[in-house]
């Protein structure tokens, strides 16, 4: 399908990396044989790709500023619909209310192929209402797995439907999105497949009340244990689909005279993120920091955003070497709260 985009775009597509998975970039035709388009996660989302963990903003010499060369646009197979949730939202918070150029700058003219995911042990982005069947408001191209083993393409763009003409697919096999018409048979074929779900396995998210629940929880216990267990090591942040914190370094090479401006990811766990020159720490405690990166997710971002900013990937549950699970710190500070 997105071989037609090699030449146009810098195509990238989830490929296995030892026991999973990984967003990896495909310069070569050769390139497309290890695609693994039924997975359960990826490493880290493909926020990577529009934000990535180093990079260069511009170098100074001389009193000369020089941007990096613009990279071709992206074009993403594979992506859940809980990642395409999260590029949505990431997309609004780099936008508002001080756009952030050189993000927007590489999410310009990019493609998303999205596909109907696998659920796995960490997964739940059902409770946060976001179905394998359901499609997300943003996509260029959706492809729904078929009991018979083949996928339906539902086309959501412009940029899509271009694509989409380039390739030799059976009629049976496309679909219009955004009010197109269906075929009915197709449909029920959807919906007696694996791709139809039904209601969350657990209790579905009410936002407000979380809200109040992690406000109220402050002073709780409940960061004190978590304190004993988590590392502060960042990787529930660097995982995140919706975690954006960053750090900029400026490095000068006194052979040359060349100052390079940096960003690379910081966490707000981390010890030193909210050290100010001085040395004066504001929040040293580690169960302090925790505490501030569910405060920042399920207060301030539903208070600027309107919207929670988790998808219920899992990917912070799944990846955490101290094996804390997100989903039941929620329930329990919900639990707690009512």
């Amino acid at each position: 399908m997105v071989e037609p985009a090699l030449k146009s775009h810098r195509v990238f597509a989830p490929k296995p990396r030892r026991q999973y998975f990984t967003f990896e970039e495909i310069k070569e035709k050769s390139g497309l044989k290890n695609i693994a388009l039924e997975y359960d996660i990826t490493i880290l989302p493909p926020k990577k790709i529009f934000f990535p963990a180093n990079e260069i903003l511009f170098t100074l010499k001389n009193q000369k500023i020089n941007e990096p060369k613009p990279a071709k646009p992206a074009l993403i197979l594979g992506v859940h619909p809980a990642d395409i949730y999260g590029l949505l939202q990431l997309g609004e918070i780099m936008a508002n209310p001080k756009p952030d150029y050189y993000y927007l700058k590489r999410k310009e003219k990019s493609i998303i192929i999205g596909v109907s995911q696998n659920r796995h042990d960490h997964d739940f982005s059902k409770r946060w209402g976001i179905l394998s069947g359901h499609l997300p408001p943003i996509f260029d191209i959706f492809l729904d797995k078929m009991p018979d083993g083949g996928y339906l393409a539902t086309v959501g763009s412009p940029a899509g439907k271009k694509l989409i003409r380039k390739i030799k697919l059976k009629k049976a096999s496309l679909r219009q999105g955004f009010g197109g018409q269906t075929d009915k048979k197709l449909v029920a074929q959807i919906k007696a497949g694996h791709i139809a779900e039904q209601e969350p396995d657990g209790q579905a998210y009410d936002q407000d009340t979380i809200k109040k629940a992690v406000i109220a929880s402050q002073d709780g216990k409940i960061w004190e244990e978590l304190e004993k267990i988590c590392l502060g090591c960042g990787i529930c942040t660097y995982v995140c689909p919706l975690c954006y914190c960053f750090d900029v370094e400026d490095k000068t090479d006194y052979s040359t005279g060349e100052c390079t401006r940096c960003r690379n990811w910081d966490a707000c766990t981390l010890p030193t993120f909210a050290e100010i020159a001085g040395g004066k720490n504001f929040r040293p405690a580690l169960k302090n920091r925790y505490f501030n990166w569910y405060f920042h997710k399920f207060v301030r971002g539903l208070e600027e955003y309107g919207q929670a900013q988790c998808v219920g990937c899992g990917r912070c549950s799944k990846f955490c070497p101290a094996g804390i699970n997100v989903e039941n710190v929620l329930d329990r500070i919900v639990r707690e709260y009512k």
